[in-house]
């Protein structure tokens, strides 16, 4: 995190003890405020991707003559990249984006 670096730059000049407390403190502090907003954007994330694949799998199923993969699998291909899921990798469960 570039906060954590820059408060480890300028406050290295303090007390050993005082920097650790005041770093344990401001990481504290920072994981206090932004969890909440992570939280919320996955949430909303979640909901776009189940919205967006209800839209996609009634709109398939209207047709006549559907074959149910044909209209499953790309959809599904979207919903896993939109939320970040490498399904081309022998795990599965690779995040595009690393959280740090």
């Amino acid at each position: 995190m570039k906060l954590a670096a820059h408060f480890d730059q300028a406050a290295s000049r303090y007390h050993k003890q005082v920097y650790q407390r005041k770093r344990v403190d401001l990481l504290k502090s920072i994981h206090t405020t932004l969890h909440p907003l992570f939280y919320n954007q996955l949430k909303n994330l979640s909901k776009l991707a189940v919205t967006r694949f209800k839209k996609a799998l009634g709109a398939g199923l209207k047709g006549e003559g559907y074959a149910c993969i044909r209209i499953l699998s790309p959809n599904i291909v979207k919903v896993n990249f939109s939320l970040g899921i490498d399904m081309t990798s022998p795990k599965s469960s690779n995040m595009r984006g690393k959280l740090v």
